[in-house]
């Protein structure tokens, strides 16, 4: 108890001192939140890809974070041209602030990703998408904060302000709450070049049982910057 009593009176007598200790740890423990959920939401999402549309996620190998990735347009185009892929949907991850919002996480796609035809639209609809530069699409949870309801609002995304083109809404949470933005857009954006951050491959019928798969990782991709996964955990770096 004389411990105790000897706390508080230490905290009264150091009241400036107590309260940035306090506010450092708040700080602190608040930065570690936003991170797991960002992180958490991340996982979530590359797990809905590798399970519902591709089988492979190509991103660049040996960096620290997929939104450092860079994998190229040449580099899209030549996984396209592979005789055992079906369809490869490039995306550009990138993570702006905007105001009373610190983090907004933006995605770059093409117009025919997967993920706009499934998504369910609650102002305009998937046919509009990357038809302007100007405009972005507002995941549900992101049109919600912003208070955006109708198309032609204006929303500010980190130094720049677009317009809304669409909203729908998407099975992933951390994408629900996201903007979706034509690919060119993102790269201007991001500054990034003609790079995506990664790329969502999904195979033909004829290579789609496990051992065709082993026979594709093992021989198809030549070159020793890439790495795919069957999950977000556990990537297989291919052999040059």
């Amino acid at each position: 108890m004389r411990i105790l009593s000897l706390v508080f009176v230490n905290l009264l007598r150091h009241r400036l001192r107590a309260l940035i200790g306090v506010a450092g740890i708040s700080f602190g423990v608040a930065a570690m939140l936003t991170i797991l959920a960002i992180v958490t939401g991340a996982i979530g999402m590359f797990q809905r890809i590798l399970s519902t549309d591709s089988h492979y996620l190509v991103f660049e190998k040996n960096v620290s974070d997929l939104f450092f990735s860079s994998v190229t347009t040449d580099q899209v185009g030549a996984i396209r041209g592979r005789p055992e892929v079906e369809a490869a949907h490039p995306m550009l991850f990138g993570i702006v602030s905007a105001p009373d919002h610190p983090v907004i996480t933006c995605f770059g796609i093409e117009a025919t990703d997967t993920r706009l035809a499934k998504g369910e639209w609650l102002v305009g609809d998937v046919a509009a998408f990357g038809l302007r530069d100007d405009e972005v699409f507002l995941g549900a949870r992101a049109a919600e904060f912003w208070e955006v309801t109708q198309a032609g609002q204006e929303v500010e995304v980190g130094r720049a302000t677009f317009k809304v083109g669409g909203i729908f809404r998407n099975e992933n949470g951390f994408e629900d709450g996201g903007v979706f933005m034509p690919l060119t857009t993102a790269q201007e954006f991001f500054h990034r070049g003609s790079a995506a951050s990664v790329v969502a491959v999904k195979l033909r019928e004829k290579v789609k049982d496990r051992r065709s798969k082993r026979h594709w990782r093992r021989r198809t991709w030549e070159s020793s910057r890439w790495r795919t996964g069957s999950s977000v955990r556990a990537t297989t770096v291919l052999r040059s």
